[in-house]
């Protein structure tokens, strides 16, 4: 949840930078159970979509642009999985190529299976990252 959290931070600030993303159970809100009061200012701080009164739709303007494979178990009680769905739906609005699995009976720790899909490597590699013309980087 952290790195796929991570992940969606990363893209979300330097949108130009990857060929694609990949999301692992990952949280899109600031508050996690075990984030301190400073962790979630300084979160929200680095990401201003989290002060949008529709994150969701926020950061899946930011990140549209860069085609996104989103895993998540259905039964995950760390990181509900309403907020991979809600993603989903933001980011198919924006017009982002979005592909999701949602694993049925299944909790959190699904990185094994989501990284054993037989479809991600080859489709990962696929992917080209959209040059923006700049030449130097931030």
């Amino acid at each position: 949840s952290m790195g796929g959290q991570g992940v969606l931070r990363l893209a979300s600030r330097w949108p130009n930078r990857f060929a694609a993303i990949v999301d692992i159970s990952g949280t899109v809100i600031a508050k996690s159970p075990s984030a301190t009061n400073q962790q979630v200012a300084t979160d929200i701080q680095t990401h201003p979509f989290l002060t949008a009164p529709d994150i969701y739709r926020a950061l899946a303007q930011h990140i549209a642009a860069t085609p996104i494979w989103i895993f998540h178990g259905d039964t995950d009680e760390s990181v509900p999985v309403e907020q991979s769905r809600q993603l989903v739906n933001a980011l198919r609005s924006a017009g982002a190529t979005v592909r999701y699995t949602e694993y049925p009976g299944a909790g959190h720790s699904i990185e094994e299976r989501a990284l054993s899909e037989p479809e991600l490597l080859p489709w990962l590699l696929s992917q080209t990252r959209k040059h923006s013309g700049k030449t130097s980087v931030p």
